[in-house]
Parts: C-alpha cells; structure tokens; sequence
C-alpha cells in the first residue's frame, strides 16, 4: 500500500486521477486506499460494501514495468491486468539452473517480443523442456506470453510444456494426445544465436520460418552471364555460386539431367520457390536436375529477383521463360468459384498446351504444380517414369471418373471429333503431377487438341473447371498409372487427410483454394519447413510494382539489419 487519501478523494474520479499522478499506484480501493502491488487475483477476498465499490486496477504489464517482486533469478509472466505469476507459481519442475538472462550468450529478449511462434500442427519437439506450466494447458495465448518473458524460452505445446530447445522441424516427432496441439516454435535467427553447431563443410541454412538445419556446401561453375560485377577478374575457382545439398544421400541411379517444369504467376512466386527449395533438399544429386520456370504475366527478370530475394542462386540450372500470352487470348473460360478452387483461370495454368514450343529442345519432362512440395528424392520419381510407353504418366484417381468431370454433351462432342465414345466410370487422372512425352506431343500436334477443346469449352460451356479436362480429352486411354504416392492431393481444400499419409508422401499437393502461404492454408506445417529463407531470414520481399531502377522485387529488412538482402547488421 501507498497510502491512505482522506475524504476529499472519495469521489471515483478523484480517486482514479490521483493513482494516475502517482508513479508507482496500480491499483486503487473505493475506500481510499491506493496500492502499489497486489495479490494474484485467486486470492482476492470478497469484501461487503455498498453496490459499486470495489478494486480498480490499471491495465498495464507489471512485467514489463518492474512493478513485481519476483526473485532476481525467476522469471515474470504478465497474465492479466496488473496481474503476474512468479516462476515460483508453477506446479512442477522449473530448473533453475537454467533461469539465466542470455541465450548462449545472446540477449533474445527484444527479439522474441517481435517475432511469430510458427505452429507445427499435428507435430512435437522430444526434450528441451525447462518448465510444465500444465494450469495454463491449452491456453495458447497465456503459454507464448509465459515463453516470451523467459528469456531461454524459444518454444512450448499445447500441453503447456515449455521448451530451451527444439528439434529442427524434419525431426520432429508425431503429436501424441486425445485432442489436436502441436509445437510452437519462436522464428528466430538461430543460425547467429549459435544454437546450430554445424560439422566441417556444412554451414547452418534457414530453410524456412523456425526451420534450420545444417547443409553440406556443394559449389558450382557459374556461367559468364550469371557473374556479378564482383566476379570480373577472378580466377575460375573463385566464380562460385553456391546450392544446398540434403546429407546422407547416395548418388546411385543417377545417370542424366532431370527436367523439371514449373509454371506461375506472380501470386505463385512463393509457391515456386519453396518448391524449388524441396526438390533440392531431398533429391540424391541436385546438380542432376534443371528447372524449367514458365512465368505469366510478369518478366522472368521479375521471378529471377524473387528467387535471389528468397536466397536462392540463378545459375545455368535454372531457365527461366517468360509464357507468350497471345496464344491464349480469347481460349481461357472457368466457370468455377476462385473462392471454391482457387484461380484455374490463371494463363500459368494453360501454360502446359505450350511447353512443346517455350522448350523446343526437350524431348522428356516432369511438370509439378506451383502449389506443391517434394518430400522424397525425385530421382525415385523420375526412373519410374521415364521409360513409359504412354506419352503421359500421372497418378490416378480411381474414385473421380471421367463422369465426375464431363456429360453427355462432352461426350457427342469427343464422338464426332474421334469416332469413338469413353466410358463415364473411367478413373481419370490428377495433371498437378506427371510425366510428359514432348516428342510425341509434337509428332502428333496435341497442340491442335487442346487448343480444339479449349474452344469448344469458351463456346459451348462443356465443364466449370481449367486445365484438368482438357488433359482428360487429350489423353483419354493414353496414360499410364503413377504410385499414388508421388501426387497426395486435395490438401488446399480436404482438412481430414490423415498425419501418416502426408508424412510418407512422395508430393503434396494444394490444390484448392487454401493454399499454404495464405492465411487461411491448410497443413502448413508440411510447406513452411522447405519455404526458404527470404532477405537472409531478417526482412521480406516486396513487390516493386514500378520496376523502380530496375529492381522488381526488394528486401524490406527487418529491426537492426540493412543492405540489399538484410545481410548487414547493427546488432552488437
């Protein structure tokens, strides 16, 4: 207690503005008295007064304003209104070996007042748990405000289990418990916080928000155009640019280049990049494989500098294409909800009718949509389906048929454009995934076909959906079955899909309009832990819609960091 006023203060709002003048008043009786600290509020008692009176407490963070008296060594946790809790306060073991001020050296304080807890649905991190706060189990917004006022805090549960440490998201283990929780990890820089002890040759990488891991270093030769200014004079050993490799993966069943086609618009950027990130971090010789990038809308110049915004190097393994919009005009009609499945009325999404011309010189190639994630080597992928006798290979879904998709009015259309009628309860196949025959697609001029259907779509009203049934028409009995494995679907829209299924999953694949890089995305634990690291992990890319000097995309960096990718640092 500060003091007791007289009776010239019984009026409320005297009594309020004088606990206001007060530096160290939080709170405030009806009978007078001001006060300095309180009880927590379980042990308030119930007083007998006139209707009205009562205690008026100031709303304020008496952790943040050093109004507790918690021991030097324990920590405060704001819970409420002038309200907080000692570490004495919770139930089981609180190891106060471990209640220190630096995080390996590292005061992390500020930082983790800023930064996000990225949560692993369906997932949990064995070990590094400092404190079980289990009366606040559930209460996630009570847990982060305990696990951002501890210093060594840089995770919790839903269980209430506070955490020093955690596993990298590729180790983490399955969540175990009647209801649904998972791990909420701090995104921080934990490369510079030294919490990543990485071996010789290996250099801890941010693979995504809350995501690092330690990568062997794998150089390459960059070619002449791909020098920057730097480079001009140094000797051939010295002109590198630099790829990350997953450890442990032999080189065996490799013999020749991987063509891999991705298309997008710019809202796909993101999707593209992770993608990207995926395959090289699990494929068994990443130097084997070169991206095909088909951009819409934009300059490929513009998706270049998103892709070095996002860390990750332009080199001859990466051709980047800009998509010819006019042999699309007036042949795109979806007649479907964007808000049901997403935007299949996107031009990236029609660019596949065209890859025979954007590529001339391929004669083979694997497409994989924007929205998706690679969690097994490719080469697995690729040496089952590269010496197909169909000049498609995709994974089937037996349980949609051709009469999920098309009617009767579909079906006069192909008789008279064929000679032949197709069976409505045909499986029909996913085209988010497979395995194309350019040769043959340019022998036959499937061109034709499918600019044919398209068409006939814009005039007749055929379908609602994209892309999908004019593969359906082109391919119709001339594609072979891919392991279900290497296209698990659905994931943008079905939210039941079982932890086991998504775990062993060759490709994930959003497709829907819940995309993982949306607020609203579905499963984002399975996408977020291959999302590279944007401005070095301390800023973001923005958009520059005016191409200012040249420049399509640019880091805003983050508190305390500055250069063209956040790389610099005034952080002591």
């Amino acid at each position: 207690m500060i003091m007791k006023l007289g009776s010239s203060y019984n009026d409320k709002q005297n009594l309020l503005q004088k606990c206001l003048d007060i530096d160290q008043c939080i709170a405030v009786r009806s009978d007078g008295y001001l006060m300095s600290k309180i009880q927590p509020q379980k042990n308030w008692l119930t007083r007998m007064g006139e209707p009205g009176t009562g205690l008026y407490v100031a709303d304020i963070d008496i952790c943040e304003a050093d109004l507790h008296d918690c021991d030097v060594n324990a920590g405060c946790h704001h819970t409420g209104p002038a309200q907080y809790l000692p570490d004495q306060e919770f139930p089981l073991r609180v190891r106060r070996d471990l209640l220190i001020h630096k995080f390996n050296g590292i005061d992390i304080t500020s930082m983790k007042k800023s930064t996000n807890f990225v949560f692993f649905e369906g997932f949990d991190s064995n070990g590094g748990d400092f404190i079980a706060a289990e009366q606040f189990k559930g209460n996630i917004p009570m847990l982060e405000s305990l696990c951002r006022n501890l210093t060594q805090c840089i995770a919790f549960n839903s269980n209430g289990l506070l955490k020093m440490s955690v596993s990298h998201p590729g180790d983490l283990v399955k969540w175990i418990g009647k209801s649904s929780g998972g791990v909420y990890i701090a995104d921080l820089d934990y490369c510079m916080l030294g919490n990543y002890e990485c071996p010789e040759d290996t250099r801890c990488n941010r693979l995504g928000p809350a995501n690092y891991r330690c990568m062997p270093i794998v150089a390459m030769t960059a070619t002449s155009d791909e020098l920057s200014a730097e480079d001009v004079g140094k000797s051939d050993q010295e002109k590198t640019v630099m790829t990350k490799v997953i450890p442990g993966k032999e080189n065996a069943g490799i013999s020749d280049d991987i063509h891999i086609i991705i298309s997008a618009d710019n809202d796909h950027f993101i999707g593209v990049a992770t993608l990207i990130n995926s395959i090289l971090h699990t494929a068994r010789l990443p130097s084997n494989i070169k991206f095909h990038i088909v951009v819409a809308g934009q300059p490929a110049e513009s998706f270049k500098e998103y892709l070095q915004c996002c860390g990750l190097q332009v080199t001859d393994k990466i051709n980047v294409i800009e998509l010819n919009d006019s042999w699309l005009s007036g042949r795109i009609h979806v007649f479907s909800s964007i808000k049901d499945v997403g935007n299949l009325a996107s031009l990236a999404n029609f660019a596949r009718f065209y890859f025979d011309r954007i590529f001339p010189s391929l004669q083979k190639a694997l497409y994989i949509d924007a929205d998706c994630v690679v969690q097994q080597p490719i080469e697995d992928l690729w040496n089952i389906a590269k010496d197909a006798k169909t000049p498609l290979v995709a994974v089937s879904r037996d349980i949609v048929p051709y009469g999920h998709f098309f009617d009767e009015k579909v079906l006069k259309v192909f008789f008279e454009r064929y000679g032949k009628r197709f069976s409505e309860s045909e499986p029909t196949f996913n085209a988010g995934v497979f395995v194309i025959d350019l040769l043959h697609y340019r022998e036959k001029q499937l061109v034709d076909e499918a600019e044919f259907w398209m068409n006939q779509n814009a005039k007749k009203k055929l379908w609602k959906f994209g892309s999908q049934p004019v593969m359906l028409m082109m391919y119709h009995g001339q594609w072979t079955k891919l392991d279900s494995t290497w296209n698990v679907d659905s994931l943008g829209w079905k939210d039941t899909i079982g932890t086991e299924k998504l775990k062993t999953a060759g490709i994930l694949h959003w497709n829907g309009a819940k995309k993982p890089w949306l607020h609203n995305g579905l499963y984002k634990a399975y996408w977020q832990r291959y999302q590279p690291s944007q401005c070095s992990g301390h800023g973001n890319c923005v958009s520059n819609s005016t191409a200012r000097n040249g420049s399509y995309w640019y880091c805003q960096c983050g508190v305390g960091y500055h250069g063209k990718y956040c790389l610099e640092s005034s952080i002591p």
